[in-house]
């Protein structure tokens, strides 16, 4: 999946940050005819049923869910999918850039309006189609984004080295730490 502009159906989604503007991050729920290519054969099927983490029916479009997947060290990491207005499946990181120990979605579904994610804690708004933040003291930042592709009517976590936990959050960090906190003014 390495040097792939992503990992969904097509078109592809991306891993890691992404940049303004990015398709990466995103997976539509029906391909289009002029959508549909060839399979990429540097990139294998998700096979592994572990991979499955929800159907596209449980995605809302005027909210988030909230899933927590375990990174290549077997350390969770709390992530949220929510659809665009197109139908495309996005996934990103559930931490605000500003306050890594602030959730976006604490549980009950992130705060979704007109094509944003809002950070309830400094009133941060997030580009749901790219990650981009507009407004708020984290401006200029990115949310990261995990691989999902959505395939059968199902959404399926893409991600090189990521396995699928569970629906909902993990708690607190299973070290204990609470994270960190970036200071966007400089002070």
């Amino acid at each position: 999946m390495k040097g792939t502009a992503g990992a969904f159906v097509d078109p592809p989604v991306g891993r890691g940050l992404v940049g303004c503007g990015s398709t990466r991050g995103r997976a539509p729920i029906e391909p289009k005819p002029n959508d549909v290519r060839p399979p990429d054969p540097s990139r294998p099927p998700v096979t592994d049923d572990t991979a499955r983490i929800a159907g596209v029916e449980a995605v809302p479009d005027d909210s988030t869910l909230l899933f927590t997947v375990r990174d290549p060290d077997g350390e969770p990491t709390e992530a949220l999918l929510t659809r665009l207005g197109d139908g495309t499946v996005v996934a990103y990181r559930n931490v605000c850039p500003h306050w890594t120990d602030v959730p976006l979605d604490r549980g009950e579904g992130a705060l979704v309006r007109n094509g944003e994610v809002v950070c309830q804690k400094h009133g941060a708004t997030f580009q749901l189609d790219t990650g981009y933040c507009d407004f708020g003291p984290c401006q200029g930042s990115t949310l990261g984004t995990l691989d999902v592709r959505v395939e059968d009517g199902a959404v399926l976590l893409a991600e090189e080295g990521y396995r699928f936990d569970h629906l909902g959050g993990h708690g607190a960090d299973s070290n204990g730490t609470a994270g960190g906190r970036i200071d966007f003014t400089g002070s």
